[in-house]
């Protein structure tokens, strides 16, 4: 099999990619050798290595890092802004800044439902609704309830990293079994009973994963 074929299907991936096609769709080429080839390639744990050290190079981490400084520093202000309201007009506004980030996609997602927006919009302004309604998405609740929690202890600094641990804790608390992760997110998460929620073990001791991962069944 020819380099130049392979190089070729793999330049169509990327250019796909980098044009926005919603799905990257093998086979690219129409050859099936050369399609397996190409998957194989781009599955394997070498190229996933490649990735991430030219990710350093080219300084994405730095950025990467930059961004997330600056968000902690919002994140913080808001929580000096915000801490001193009683718990149920703080829940209401933050659920109304998340409704503002999602504005885009809640229209969509309304077009695409067939809801009229202004009844919708409507709906959401009475009673407890809004917060029903971010509540009912599970990143959200997840990141509200973890947020607070730790906001209930005023000597509790806003880490740098706090961004990137909400991020991966509302990713696996709702789909995961099995959460690990520090021991501060773990008492959080575990007070307020996001674990019986979602149907999750969180924990924060690696020792004990090989125990909960064979009774979970998963060795």
């Amino acid at each position: 099999m020819a380099v130049e074929e392979v190089r070729e299907a793999v330049i169509h991936w990327g250019a796909s990619g980098a044009f926005g096609q919603a799905e990257l769709s093998l086979p690219l080429s129409g050859n099936p050798k050369i399609d397996q080839t190409v998957r194989a390639a781009l599955h394997s744990p070498e190229a996933s290595v490649l990735t991430i050290l030219r990710a350093r190079d080219n300084g994405a981490y730095d950025s990467l890092r930059a961004s997330e400084s600056e968000t902690m520093l919002t994140v913080a202000s808001v929580r000096e802004q915000d801490v001193a309201l009683k718990s149920e007009a703080r829940e209401r506004t933050e659920c109304g800044n998340w409704l503002k980030s999602v504005a885009l996609t809640l229209a969509d997602a309304l077009t695409h439902l067939q809801i009229n927006r202004r009844d919708f919009m409507t709906w959401l302004s009475q009673g407890e609704n809004l917060q029903r309604f971010c509540r009912g998405v599970p990143s959200t609740d997840i990141l509200l309830t973890l947020m607070f929690s730790r906001d209930q202890d005023p000597n509790a600094a806003t880490d740098q990293n706090d961004g990137l641990d909400w991020r991966y804790l509302q990713t696996t608390i709702p789909y995961a079994n099995i959460v690990l992760t520090e021991n501060k997110w773990a008492h959080h998460a575990n007070k307020n009973k996001l674990s019986e929620r979602y149907g999750v073990r969180i924990m924060a001791d690696i020792t004990r994963l090989p125990e909960v991962l064979a009774e979970e069944g998963c060795i």
